[in-house]
């Protein structure tokens, strides 16, 4: 993990300074600042498996596991929450960064996303974000993925044989305390719709993952 990050580092040599980012939804307004931006060294012929050095990007080290267990890399999509925010501020600030994550078992590559796109969808964010400020929203994370992947949302939220119960939280629980609290009003499905569909949609479209490189590999990348 430690050697993939020095490779990374690498890739992109120098530091930057950081960048203010602020967007204005309604009656709400972000701002803050966007840090740990580097810069890569000019190389048109970087290839097609890295993207092309020259590039700036924000670099994040992790403590945990970043992709779900199979033969190919995929990431696992709740570590993907806070990269989206942050990847949607920053394009719709007019930041042009990708990302880099580091974990235990790999790493994932985010490209930037359109402006105009990014405007948009965190919009409706803040929105959202304004509403759960007046009112607890049901909308918990993994139990909306699992419905919009059409697979077994009550489960997710309730738990099952070997599978942690997302209503454990105490703020979920003290509000929706079983899956038909969460559902009842109709809420939840329209809300998983609205926030978290185009979480699906900017994973597929943006981003990447892969497993640690190999010792060679890592020395001829970061001697």
């Amino acid at each position: 993990m430690l050697e993939t990050w020095r490779a990374e580092q690498a890739r992109f040599p120098h530091p930057t300074e950081r960048q203010s980012v602020r967007l204005q939804a309604g009656d709400v307004v972000l701002e803050d600042w966007i840090d740990h931006l580097r810069q890569g060294p000019m190389c048109p012929d970087a290839g097609t498996e890295h993207p092309p050095h020259g590039a700036a990007a924000w670099l994040e080290l992790q403590p945990g596991k970043l992709l779900d267990k199979a033969s190919k890399p995929k990431a696992k999509m709740d570590k993907l929450l806070a990269p989206w925010v942050r990847s949607l501020t920053m394009a719709a600030s007019g930041l042009v960064a990708q990302g880099v994550l580091v974990g235990r078992d790999g790493v994932i590559d985010i490209s930037p996303m359109p402006q105009e796109e990014a405007q948009t969808t965190l919009r409706m964010l803040l929105s959202v974000w304004l509403q759960g400020m007046n009112a607890p929203l049901p909308l918990p994370l993994k139990t909306a993925l699992a419905l919009l992947k059409d697979s077994n949302p009550r489960q997710a939220y309730e738990g099952g044989y070997m599978t942690s119960a997302e209503a454990e939280e105490p703020c979920l629980a003290r509000m929706f305390p079983d899956f038909e609290a969460l559902t009842e009003d109709g809420r939840f499905a329209h809300l998983a719709e609205q926030v978290y569909a185009p979480l699906l949609a900017w994973a597929e479209a943006h981003v990447r993952a892969r497993f640690h490189a190999t010792a060679a590999v890592l020395e001829e990348v970061a001697p």
